[in-house]
């Protein structure tokens, strides 16, 4: 059975990111309804009914289709390495990520990698 996980390494114009991804290829998948590299989609659960729901806050489109890109999606960037500790070197991201990789068992199916097409972008806000 395929884990599909990595460590990922995240290079930006502040330093670098690490994080435990599941699903990497997800990072190109952008919503169809909007052209703007901005768009950001709300992600909701209906307590009531427990089905999950999106909408775009630019154009107000509810569950909207998604595309795959070239271009790594913004928001994808965010809620994945949002949390993370930003290191300044790449020897200290890589230590760091040995350790993460410890914390979750020592396994990942693609191990440490570092995320290309995003080196030296502004970590989005």
């Amino acid at each position: 059975m395929s884990s599909d996980n990595s460590v990922l390494i995240l290079h930006t114009s502040d330093g670098y990111r690490i994080a435990h991804i599941q699903g990497m290829g997800n990072a190109y998948w952008w919503p169809a309804c909007c052209t703007k590299a901005d768009v950001i989609i709300d992600e909701k659960e209906e307590d009531a009914l427990y089905e999950y729901h999106e909408r775009c806050l630019n154009c107000g489109t509810q569950n909207p289709e998604w595309e795959e890109h070239r271009e790594i999606y913004p928001k994808w960037v965010k809620d994945n390495f949002g949390n993370s500790k930003v290191y300044n070197t790449i020897s200290e991201a890589l230590t760091a990520s040995g350790k993460l990789l410890e914390e979750i068992g020592g396994y990942c199916e693609y191990g440490i990698q570092f995320l290309k097409g995003y080196e030296g972008k502004d970590f989005p806000k």
